[in-house]
């Protein structure tokens, strides 16, 4: 009975070793090595329970699998897939439109080696871990990085949302501070790892949606800073008394557009931006304006008067000028060289900055009287003995020559209007400083050279009666204003 049993237990031994030779044998005349380990692949099958992006490819060889897998990569890159942002936007993309493409990574060889490693008892215990536990692996695409950051460049312009700043508004004469509001940006860098980490790795792919990481934006402005303001830097007020109903129309349209306005530390206010456009349906009227040193109607004629308001104020509140400009010829509003002009055709803009560690608030408004004000509104950091005032001094002045005459074939034979001379001046502005009422300080601000134009006539020709424009022609051929305006005014009352 004992010699049986040692007989059988030979035979079992010698059983094993043979194995172990015969795997040897094989792994030596056909190596694959992964990770340094030899591997046996000579079934060329994949084991039961070997799944990729959900599909069973148990028992497949590698041309069958690699075809499936092949086929579902190219239905996948051209299925939808959203991406989530944290203000409620979003972007649905297809894949291989965004630079994400299918890899070659050899996976089908990979998993049809699974399973095959090493000797028959691994082999053995892969297999039934495999019968337990199914493997679930995914495709492994490649990411442009490039093209990835140009389409989330250009979307950061619709998703992100800026910080809204605290902010100051004025009811019934006092300050009334509002929240501010915190911004929110595009973790471009994060977002961009997060989506080669997702597509690169060999996971199966089962969402098709992401949601983007986000950086929140922190106001740099706290309300009770804001609630500090309430000192005046800086008053000015001209009148426009004499302005007929479209000027006063346009002077008080853009009052309202000015005022309001919170400026913090360091940012710069462009005049003209917050007036345009100027059009009737943004609530202005045709009114005089310069043009060519001339006086045209244009649509906001007038609206300088603003502009030199509030440069006169910003001047007294010592604020930075970035950029003024003077009128061609000289304004009735301002003394010489405290004015500045706005214009969209020439590019002309009056733009100041806030140069001071506070937020400034600034006020500008009309009154039933037609005068024009500007407050700013500040932290007064100054000491109460010093004091600043501007000093204009008339350096030269032109007497016009001559007189002109324009015509205009919109307006009817009969029309006229008579524009008086202007003097051409150049001027100075001085900015002084007092301290305990005595002169420390003398500084110029600004030079400014106002054209000369003589007395001008523009004389409507608009008529269908040929002995009429002849008449027309032949008196504004003399260049006599007022040998002109009678012939003008016999077309008009029909004497002529």
């Amino acid at each position: 009975m004992k010699k049986r049993e040692i007989a059988g237990m030979a035979l079992l031994l010698i059983w094993l070793m043979g194995s172990i030779v015969a795997d040897k044998k094989v792994t030596e005349t056909s190596p694959i090595k992964t990770d340094a380990v030899e591997v046996n692949t000579q079934n060329g099958m994949i084991p039961e329970g070997i799944f990729v992006e959900g599909m069973d490819l148990s028992g497949m060889n590698i041309e069958e699998a690699e075809t499936k897998v092949k086929e579902w990569g190219e239905d996948y890159l051209t299925r939808d897939f959203t991406f989530f942002y944290a203000t409620g936007k979003e972007l649905t993309v297809k894949p291989i439109d965004v630079g994400i493409t299918r890899q070659e990574s050899g996976l089908i060889n990979e998993l049809t080696e699974y399973g095959n490693k090493g000797n028959v008892v691994l082999r053995y215990k892969v297999k039934k871990d495999l019968s337990k536990t199914p493997l679930k692996a995914g495709v492994s695409f490649n990411v442009n990085e490039e093209i990835l950051r140009d389409v989330f460049a250009e979307q950061k312009e619709v998703w992100d949302t800026k910080v809204q700043e605290p902010y100051l508004t004025r009811e019934n004469g006092y300050f009334v501070v509002n929240p501010g509001t915190e911004g929110t940006e595009l973790a471009m860098e994060a977002a961009l790892a997060q989506i080669v980490a997702f597509f690169t790795e060999n996971v199966p792919h089962e969402q098709s949606y992401m949601e983007l990481p986000v950086e929140t934006i922190p106001c740099i402005y706290s309300e009770e800073m804001l609630g500090e303001v309430g000192d005046i830097l800086g008053s000015y007020s001209t009148s426009y008394k004499t302005s007929g109903k479209a000027r006063s129309t346009n002077l008080e349209n853009a009052a309202k557009k000015i005022n309001g306005r919170t400026v913090y530390p360091g940012e710069e206010f462009s005049t003209i931006s917050l007036m345009l456009p100027f059009t009737e349906e943004n609530g202005y009227m045709e009114a005089h304006a310069y043009s060519g040193g001339r006086v045209i109607d244009s649509i906001g004629g007038g609206v300088c008067q603003i502009s030199s308001t509030l440069y006169n104020a910003v001047l007294l509140a010592e604020l930075e000028v970035l950029e003024r400009y003077h009128h061609a010829m000289i304004v009735t509003y301002v003394p010489l060289s405290q004015d500045a002009t706005v214009s969209e055709s020439s590019g002309l803009d009056f733009v100041w900055m806030n140069n001071l560690d506070y937020p400034v608030y600034v006020e500008c408004y009309t009154t039933k009287g037609k005068e024009l004000i500007v407050n700013i509104y500040g932290v007064e950091m100054r000491a109460s003995t010093r004091r600043i005032e501007y000093v204009s001094e008339e350096l030269s002045s032109e007497s016009a020559k001559g007189e002109a005459i324009y015509t205009d074939s919109e307006k009817p034979a009969g029309f006229i209007e008579i524009q008086a001379a202007h003097t051409g001046h150049t001027a100075r502005l001085w900015k002084v400083v007092y301290e305990n009422g005595k002169e420390t300080g003398r500084t110029v601000i600004n030079e400014s050279n106002y054209r000369s134009a003589p007395r001008s006539a523009t004389i409507g020709t608009q008529t269908d009666n040929p002995e009429v424009s002849r008449i027309l022609e032949e008196a504004i051929a003399t260049n006599d204003i007022d040998y002109v305006r009678e012939i003008v005014h016999k077309i008009a009352d029909g004497t002529l």
